[in-house]
């Protein structure tokens, strides 16, 4: 199975640098995260999990990610 880099994925720097200081650097690897680890790391919020969201969405990658986090988490 290919992964899907989260440094293709045309998402802003400042995200994936964070990601990557933390040791994540696909999509797989995110989909199997709690939302609550997500968060967990360093300028990475409801927001931004959206946006993953939407990447793992879009790429067919199973999550739990809920579908109205922003609101719930905002």
């Amino acid at each position: 199975m290919t992964e899907t880099r989260i440094v293709d994925l045309g998402i802003e720097a400042r995200f994936t640098n964070r990601l990557a200081k933390a040791g994540i650097h696909t999509l797989e690897q995110i989909a199997v995260m709690s939302v609550e680890r997500l968060i967990s790391i360093q300028g990475v919020g409801p927001r931004t999990v959206e946006i993953f969201r939407h990447e793992l969405d879009r790429f067919g990658i199973a999550h739990s990610f809920p579908k109205s986090f922003v609101k719930r988490y905002d």
